[in-house]
């Protein structure tokens, strides 16, 4: 039997700190497609935005004038509503925070997706398990969204990492995540759902590339 892919990704997190010959020092987590299974049509919501598919969707929208923003942030909230009503973890998901917390690894989110769905993450899928700390989505102002590295140097100072190499950035999407962690130095473990090809099928150099 085929084991579940995050408990294959549990594997090379491990592998990776081990092969470095160091602690793993923390481990940061995108949301969609990496610890919960993909449940929104980008595609669709793409459409019903009226952008481009080869652009960032965040941008673009930023980019409008301010009714059709108003239009198509109406849309992604809606579609992102729905997706927390149908919102399932990926197998091998708490298996995996449980080892990491049994090890004494912080653990933190990074997300496009909105607070609204990290609570609610907590909450429901999340309960009984350590909380990510911290856990940053597109509504914190203080931080651009993926791939800008800003919420991911501000974790690692939080955490007082100097060896940067001895944490890693798992998600997956290469242009969104990969990015994101290479451009503040850590380790990187893209999980392949099939995103990356929609993305133009590079995988930006991960460290780790790991079939779903």
């Amino acid at each position: 039997m085929r084991l579940p892919t995050r408990l294959v990704m549990s594997a090379a997190v491990r592998s990776m700190s081990d092969g470095a010959r160091r602690p793993l020092r923390g481990v940061v987590f995108d949301l969609d497609g990496t610890l919960t299974v993909p449940n929104l049509d980008f595609k669709e919501m793409y459409r019903r935005c009226g952008v481009d598919p080869s652009d960032d969707i965040l941008e673009a929208i930023a980019k409008m004038p301010a009714a059709d923003a108003a239009a198509a942030t109406s849309v992604v909230d809606e579609m992102e509503a729905e997706g927390r009503r149908t919102l399932r973890l990926e197998p091998g998901a708490r298996e995996l925070a449980a080892w990491l917390a049994r090890q004494g690894v912080p653990t933190a989110l990074v997300t496009r997706n909105t607070k609204a769905t990290v609570d609610h993450l907590h909450a429901t899928l999340w309960a009984g398990l350590p909380p990510f700390a911290p856990a940053v989505s597109r509504d914190d102002a203080a931080f651009p969204p993926k791939p800008d590295p800003a919420a991911l140097e501000a974790i690692l100072e939080a955490w007082g990492v100097d060896d940067r190499g001895s944490v890693v950035m798992v998600g997956d999407s290469p242009a969104n995540d990969v990015v994101f962690g290479k451009a503040a130095g850590v380790a990187t473990a893209l999980v392949d759902s099939g995103r990356r090809f929609v993305e133009g099928g590079a995988d930006e150099g991960a460290d780790v590339v790991v079939a779903s």
